[in-house]
Parts: C-alpha cells; structure tokens; sequence
C-alpha cells in the first residue's frame, strides 16, 4: 500500500540520534504557509547554500537554492511554482496559492560552515467548507484512477463511518455512528457525506480515508466552518455634542460622532463606513470592537467623529457590515445632516415684510427686475397723481379769481336793485339825508349814512372742463 498523504495533526518531532527533524503542517486551499526549516548560526555557523526540494512521483525537484550572502533564488523553479515561492528569514520557505496537488513532502537542506541541517515537512492541504447554519453540505470523497475499495470517514480522529463497496456499486457498512441527519451519498464511485440542518457543533476537521483497487490510500481533508448571518444591523446612530434643534442647521464646532453596530453574527461582522461631504468622499479612521460568546457568535461595532468646520456642507454617511463566505452583505439606510447657513451671506428682511411675493408681483420681479405687471401699475399711479395735482391748482385758481376785489365791484354793479337791504352805518360828525332807490317821497329823513349791503353770493361752480375732473380727484385724494 503507498500513502499518499495521512494527516497526524500538527507536531513537530526530532529523529534521535539524526539531524534530521520532520514536521507535519496543516494550511487550507487557497491560502498560504511558511514550511519550517532547522538553522541555528550560533551553532551551525554561516550559511554556504540552502537547497529546497519536493518529492515528486518517487523523486526530488529543485525548488529554491540560495548561496553565501543572498536570499535570491538561484534557479528557476518548477512551472507550477513559479511566483509562489519567496525565502522568509535565512532558511524558511513561504509557499502561497495553496492547491491539493501542493499536498506533498518537502526537504530543506542547510550547509553551513559548522554544521548542516536536513528537514522534512509534510503539508496537507484542507478543504474548506463554510456553510451557513441551518443549511446542507456535502463534503467530498475523491479518489485517483482507481475504483474505491474501501472508505473511512472521520471526524477529529473519530470513525463516523466504515465500510466497503463491491464491484457491483453495492456499500457495505461495517461502522455507523453518523448522525440521524448525515447522510451517506455513492456518486461516481466516491463515497460523500452530506450534512443536513448543520449546526455549530457539526464544525470541525472531517477526513476521508479512501482505499483504491491499486492500494493507494487518499487521504482528503475537508475543513467545515459554521457561519452565522447576523441577526440584526448594521444600526447607524449619530450623536451631536452639543446637542442640536435641527439636522439642517448643525452649528459649526458640532462634535458629530457615527456608531455602526451589527449583532449575532458568527464570526462577529466586519464594518466598513462611507461618508460624503456635499457628494465627495471623505476617508476616515473609525474604530472596532467586537464580543464573542462561547459558540463564536457576538456582535460588532463600528465608531467615528469630527468636527463640523465648514458652513452649508451636507453630510451623509452609511455602514456595511460583511463577513466570510457566504455570510451576505447588508447596508444601512442613510444618515444625513446640513451645517448651518454663512451668516454673512443671509440676506435679511426688514421688520414687518414678509418674504412672500406681493399680489400682482413674481417671483422673478423680487429677484431680478420689475414684472410687466408692476410697471404698468407705477405708471398709472403716476398719471393718478398727475391729475390729483392738476385738480387741486385748478380748485384754489378758480377759488382765488372769485375773491379779487374788482370782480366783487363788478358782481354789485349788475344786481338787481331789489335784491339790495340797507343797514344804519354810523359816520361820526355827519348826517346826511337818505332814501331808498325807487322812492316817489320827497320826504327825506336826516339819520346816520346808510350804506349798500350785499348778501354772500354762493361761489360759482366750475366749468364744464373742470367739472369732469372731479371725480379723478377725489380718488386720488381717498388712496392718499
């Protein structure tokens, strides 16, 4: 029977009465490991070469050799191994994009000028599987050319599982602990196990130990991990210090400070944040903090600040909570605010205005020039007031040219005689003899002069042309 791989576990033991120490190293499919080499200066002295080599179908390959006082690689590697390969220290080798096929024995030869060293390491490459809980796996059983003869599936070193399969595609199982929900799956002639319901507890290291017709054992490993979707977030909250009245109107020298949280996620969420500054993006420093309970589940969170500097700037900022495979995704809602408007460039409005647009009046109008609309209203305003004026000078003109004294004389002149009264006027020193106009009497009476009175005539009323601007007039003077 020749073995191909056979994990042990991690261990690393020196051969007595040798220089020879072998390790067996664990690593996972697609990631990367540093193979262990023996070297100690103070005993072995300076370094003269440093030779890897890897064992391949029955024979060894160069990979890496390094001489006297360089780390360069003095050969070119195997072209499955070309840029993978890089000296890590003075002897250890780093070997990454980590395959099955790397699952080999590698040996790490030492001349030194005192001493030489020889190591040996076995790699096993595992699988991994990350399932969500509550979900199925199916974890792998894969052979060579040959057909199955017979299987092992363990789990932590312990039989899960034992049986054989016949020519004829039949299992025959010797052991069976599985769990009522695993299940044992012949596809193409590989024994598969598939998990249902997979829960925390069902995480760990499964292998499968499959004997080939030809005698070849293969040793798969498969690396099952439990994920848990977080159950809540992420949650933004914003502080404000001091506090605030307003989301639009945050005063300058505001301490803003952003928390991000996410809970129940296995292994606890990683928090990323995205924060725009008027729609630019701004990079910042938060910190993180995570809490775990005895199954791996906790919770995360997530915590930023500044200080609001600038006037008018619109702030929004979001968190992502995210995980390993195949834990999904999730994105907070937004969470914006405004700093307060620049003082100096708020225009003011007078006290007892509003800043409505007046009736007749657009918004335009207030902004940038007088509508249509208000011109037309000034200009009639002023014709209005043009005409008001013009009626007044008319009024007190008409008024004034009744009160000459010539045009009173005149007015006396033409009355009718009988319209005429008499009053006594006293004139001292004299008496004269008076008597009425129109009397037949030649009798005459000595008293005190009489003079001629006359009763206030009514003012005349204007003519025609003035009449018709009396109406004008006195709208003119109820507007004022």
């Amino acid at each position: 029977m020749r073995v191909i791989v056979i994990l042990s576990g991690l261990l690393a033991f020196v051969q007595q009465g040798t220089s020879q120490t072998t390790y067996n190293v664990n690593a996972l499919v697609g990631g990367e490991v540093i193979l262990p080499c023996d070297y100690d200066q103070a005993n072995d002295g300076n370094i003269i070469t440093v030779t890897w080599t890897v064992r391949s179908g029955g024979s060894s390959i160069n990979l890496y050799i390094r001489t006297g006082g360089t780390t360069d690689n003095q050969i070119t590697p195997p072209a499955e191994y070309v840029g993978r390969l890089e000296m890590v220290g003075d002897v250890n080798l780093k070997l990454t994009g980590l395959t099955l096929d790397d699952e080999r024995q590698y040996k790490c030869a030492v001349t030194a000028s005192v001493n030489s060293e020889t190591s040996f390491v076995n790699l096993q490459v595992l699988m991994i599987a990350s399932v969500l809980k509550d979900t199925s796996k199916i974890l792998l059983c894969e052979h060579g050319a040959s057909a199955i003869v017979a299987f092992i599936w363990k789990k932590g070193g312990t039989v899960i599982i034992q049986g054989l399969i016949g020519t004829n595609g039949q299992m025959i199982i010797t052991i069976d602990s599985m769990p009522d929900k695993t299940e044992l799956l012949l596809q193409n002639g590989s024994p598969n196990m598939r998990l249902d319901n997979i829960e925390i507890a069902d995480e760990g290291t499964y292998s499968c130990e499959a004997i080939e017709q030809d005698g070849t054992l293969t040793v798969l490993i498969s690396e099952l991990l439990v994920r848990v979707q977080p159950t809540t977030g992420p949650v933004v909250q914003v502080q404000f210090d001091p506090r605030i009245s307003s989301m639009s109107e945050v005063p300058l020298n505001t301490t803003v400070t952003f928390t991000c949280t996410s809970t129940g996620g296995r292994p606890p969420a990683t928090l990323g944040w995205s924060l725009t500054e008027s729609g630019t993006f701004v990079s910042v420093s938060p910190t993180y903090r995570s809490s775990n309970n005895s199954q791996g589940v906790g919770d995360a969170t997530s915590t930023f600040n500044f200080t609001t500097i600038k006037y008018g700037v619109t702030y929004r900022a979001h968190c992502t909570a995210s995980g390993p495979d195949p834990i999904q995704s999730n994105t907070s809602a937004i969470t914006s605010f405004t700093t307060e408007k620049d003082p100096s460039a708020i225009q003011t409005t007078p006290k007892g205005q509003t800043d409505s647009a007046a009736p007749g009046v657009t918004k335009a109008s207030q902004t940038g020039g007088l509508s249509t609309g208000a011109q037309a209203g000034i200009g009639i305003g002023v014709a209005l007031g043009c005409i008001a004026v013009a009626g007044v000078a008319t009024y007190f003109f008409v008024v004034k040219r009744k009160k000459r004294p010539g045009r009173d004389k005149d007015d006396a002149d033409t009355r009718d005689p009988a319209d005429r009264y008499y009053e006594n006027v006293a004139h001292p020193g004299k008496r004269v003899a008076s008597q009425p106009p129109g009397s037949e009497s030649d009798d005459y009476d000595y008293e005190i002069p009489m003079e001629t009175v006359y009763p206030a005539s009514p003012p005349s009323r204007p003519s025609g042309d003035y009449q018709e601007l009396r109406p004008a007039i006195y709208q003119s003077l109820q507007k004022h």
